[in-house]
């Protein structure tokens, strides 16, 4: 599912417009209408913006990216004492 998010902290940087999702201005209840009427006017290019999302999530958050970067910082720590 693409996300419609504020162009504010993290989510800003997480979700690529126009590739996973769309941006809108924090604080802007019209800049919000906007994203979401262009949402609802391209329901192809969301889908496309739902499957990257998809496929950006599997590769940078699932709980086996999670796990192996886990598990590297604990190899660090070990391997610096």
């Amino acid at each position: 599912m693409p996300v419609i998010a504020p162009m504010l902290g993290p989510m800003e940087s997480i979700v690529e417009e126009g590739v996973t999702g769309l941006h809108f201005s924090a604080g802007d209840a019209g800049s919000l209408a906007a994203a979401v009427r262009h949402a609802w006017e391209n329901p192809d290019k969301i889908r496309r913006m739902g499957e990257n999302a998809r496929k950006t999530f599997e590769r940078k958050y699932s709980g086996e990216r999670n796990y192996a970067l886990l598990a590297d910082i604990y190899e660090k720590v070990i391997n610096s004492g």
